[in-house]
């Protein structure tokens, strides 16, 4: 699910709730997109943080999964992986996050272009979870 999310956020295909943002103007736009961004990076950290915590805790104390048996250090590190990952995403490419243009796909972050069927933002942009 994490390997999913980070390459959701290396391509900016996010469910976006921008139905307002899409019809600001471009100064009020990149604020926004900034913001955005921002908040973003201040989750990510904070889950990074706090998941490295649960996992050295785990690892020190050595408990197991139920079922499985597994070290369960192994299976909250995965969260940890993928915020870093998405975190990582995120600083490679800010200029993309900060002007919501992914070259790739027109509109797809701007919510702008036309959505293939199933997937839709709140503006009419696609995006995916």
């Amino acid at each position: 699910m994490f390997l999913g999310a980070i390459l959701v956020t290396w391509e900016g295909q996010h469910i976006r709730m921008d139905m307002v943002s899409t019809r600001l103007g471009k100064p009020w736009r990149r604020i926004v997109l900034a913001l955005d961004t921002l908040v973003f990076v201040l989750v990510c950290l904070f889950v990074i943080r706090h998941s490295w915590l649960f996992v050295r805790l785990l690892y020190e104390t050595g408990q197991q999964t139920v079922v499985a048996r597994l070290p369960a250090w192994l299976v909250h590190g995965l969260i940890l992986a993928g915020f870093t990952g998405m975190l990582l995403v995120v600083l490679a490419r800010l200029r993309n996050y900060l002007t919501g243009d992914f070259g790739d796909k027109p509109g797809v972050a701007s919510g702008t272009g036309s959505a293939p069927s199933g997937a839709h933002s709140a503006s009419g942009g696609t995006g995916s979870a």
